[in-house]
């Protein structure tokens, strides 16, 4: 650190009791600015904290753009602007390290878990920075706060606040300088190993416009390696609103067959870092009409409803589909669950499971379909198992139906369509449910025709 830098520390307390939620605390007194109180919404135990702010801390960001790139060398050390800042980070940890804009000359600089289930943390967690590119060795450290990481935040898009990861969501206001808990923790009743449930830790992984935030919610169960979690959404983040939790609506992939029907599935929450829960349905949504209205095509029924992250249709015969089910671990599975694909000859009226682990004489020797090749002109399927015994690489020539040994499976995974061209409209996965895009229109604001839901 630079001896000149003077920094101006806002020093969080450890949290206040229930009863005494509302009672404001001290911390102390780095600077000589009276503060401003933190204008939200009132919640179920609101925890504030008042503090005086410093004068390298006044104001809010002046622009979207960040002055300078900041990233982790070899040896760990933070490079900022391509300049060397002398501040050192265990590289065995793969920290994330995320700069937020500030202003043309300056950012502010962030050093957290390399992701939301990551036991180990760097030294440098829960602490916010500001660093001109310029003199990269100057750090200010501006905020410290236990148990949160600003290395997972998302700005509004005034600027103004700051939503960062917490027990719950914390919000700093650049404008009042202030901080407050924006919403409650969740409590998991999943785990095995406690039976009153614990605490989830929330980590801020995107936002929706300027009203809602995408958040892994989660935190380990038993042993470190065990990890409950799963996509959510604070919605009602702005200054007059309730924020208040649900499940995140998610879209995994859109295709187009032949005959222009658009078909989609909510699968993949699994995919995202440190999910183990998915909320998707036992089936696909159809549209006919380019996506005005949708049908749901149920395909499991009393399965669990993992969602599905594939279909695939015959180029030369549509009415003959083969989706595939998601697969999620769960904690101590020597195999994920689910992944099951499914045929269907009459557009999707009737299906019947076509997994390959079904042709075996041990069925439960096997696990799910670790890797998929669809070939849609030809209509066949290259797959690869995993198994106690050995691995399978298996191939079919009819949709799934028979199945024959191969020597070599595919060496990785297919993937279905993530975005289609129909007509006039572009179709893809947004951050919640499926956009179109008029293509005759490019600067027209993006439209959701289907949110799933949970």
């Amino acid at each position: 650190m630079d001896p000149d830098a003077a920094p101006c520390v806002l020093v969080a307390m450890p949290q206040v009791g229930r009863a005494l939620a509302l009672a404001v605390m001290l911390p102390t007194l780095a600077c000589q600015r009276p503060t401003a109180t933190l204008e939200l919404p009132p919640s179920p135990a609101p925890v504030v904290a008042r503090a005086h702010a410093a004068a390298l801390a006044d104001g809010i960001p002046s622009t979207d753009v960040v002055a300078c790139a900041v990233e982790l060398d070899g040896d760990g050390e933070v490079r900022i602007g391509g300049q060397a800042s002398g501040v050192l980070v265990d590289v065995d940890l793969a920290p994330r390290v995320r700069a937020y804009p500030w202003d043309h000359e300056t950012i502010l600089l962030a050093i957290g878990r390399a992701r939301p289930g990551a036991i180990a943390a760097p030294e440098q967690v829960g602490r916010l920075y500001k660093v001109v590119c310029e003199r990269p060795r100057a750090w200010v450290e501006l905020v410290g706060l236990e148990q949160a990481d600003f290395a997972w935040a998302e700005l509004s898009l005034d600027r103004r606040w700051l939503y960062f990861s917490y027990a719950g969501v914390g919000v700093l206001d650049f404008a009042a300088w202030d901080w407050a808990q924006l919403t409650e923790p969740r409590t998991l009743s999943s785990c095995w190993a406690r039976e009153d449930g614990y605490v989830a830790d929330d980590f801020v992984i995107g936002r929706i416009g300027d009203s809602a935030l995408i958040v892994q919610s989660g935190g380990p169960c038993g042993y470190e390696a065990e990890w409950e979690g799963e996509a959510m959404v604070i919605d009602g983040i702005r200054e007059d609103e309730l924020p208040f939790r649900r499940k995140r609506a998610f879209v995994s992939f859109v295709v187009a067959d032949a005959k222009g029907r658009l078909w989609v599935g909510d699968g993949g929450q699994c995919s995202v870092p440190e999910a183990v829960h998915t909320r998707g349905h036992a089936g696909l949504w159809r549209s006919d009409d380019a996506g005005e209205q949708w049908t749901f095509v149920p395909i499991m029924p009393g399965h669990v409803a993992r969602g599905f992250v594939g279909v695939w249709s015959r180029a030369s015969a549509p009415e003959q589909l083969l989706a595939r089910a998601e697969c999620c671990h769960t904690a101590a599975a020597d195999y994920c669950e689910g992944g099951e694909l499914f045929a269907s000859h009459d557009g999707g009226a009737s299906w019947s499971e076509v997994s390959p682990r079904l042709a075996q004489a041990d069925p439960d020797a096997f696990g799910p379909v670790d890797r998929l090749v669809v070939d849609a002109s030809a209509w066949t399927i290259d797959v690869h198992l995993r198994g106690d015994a050995g691995d399978l690489a298996l191939h079919s020539s009819d949709g799934g139906h028979t199945w024959k040994s191969l020597s070599i499976g595919p060496e990785r995974d297919g993937t279905a369509s993530r975005e289609v061209d129909l007509g006039r409209w572009h179709f893809e996965p947004g951050l919640e449910g499926l956009v179109r895009i008029d293509l005759h229109e490019p600067l027209a604001a993006p439209t959701v025709v289907l949110r799933p839901g949970p």
